[in-house]
């Protein structure tokens, strides 16, 4: 499924750069998705199979085409052709980051225990940066982690969570 989200996201960020409308198209897939968010019903009702095709692009069209450009209108009326709007979210991440990797920006997704404080989250951006490119910094919070953070970043992962720290210790324990 991933890969296919990210065949849809190619085809419309490569639309986006060809027309530079890029920060258009963002700014309109991150008001469809807030929509989608705040109403996981209307969601629903467009990928539900008993509700004709033609109805579900109707809908699309009434509700999006005030506030969204016309490229993620078709992009949303095509998704719901074929059948493929959940991928959607997956497709907005995977724009963000292709838009930012054109920035030559990197995008680092960090879950922790408890919030970042603004000064925290500058020293680790600072941090993640010695290595020339700049960093973006998705903060999420995981109490369930009960300490320390987990960062995502090039395809690795660094945990350095005591729910992981823990776990190695009981490994170590029980051997």
């Amino acid at each position: 499924m991933k890969e296919m989200s990210k065949e849809y996201a190619l085809a419309i960020f490569t639309l986006g750069t060809e027309t530079s409308r890029e920060d258009v198209i963002q700014d309109s897939l991150q008001i469809v998705l807030s929509v989608f968010r705040g109403q996981p019903e209307y969601q629903e009702f467009l990928m539900c199979p008993g509700v004709p095709l033609d109805a579900r692009l109707a809908g699309i069209r009434e509700a999006f085409s005030p506030v969204a450009c016309e490229e993620v209108v078709s992009f949303l009326e095509l998704l719901c052709r074929r059948g493929r709007l959940a991928l959607l979210e997956t497709c907005v991440t995977q724009y963000q980051e292709m838009l930012q990797t054109l920035r030559n920006k990197k995008v680092v997704k960090v879950t922790s225990a408890v919030p970042l404080t603004a000064e925290e989250q500058t020293r680790l951006q600072t941090k993640l940066e010695q290595n020339g490119q700049q960093v973006i910094l998705s903060c999420s919070v995981d109490a369930g982690l009960i300490g320390g953070m987990i960062v995502e970043m090039d395809g690795g992962i660094i945990d350095g969570s005591l729910k992981s720290r823990l776990k190695q210790v009981k490994e170590v324990v029980s051997q």
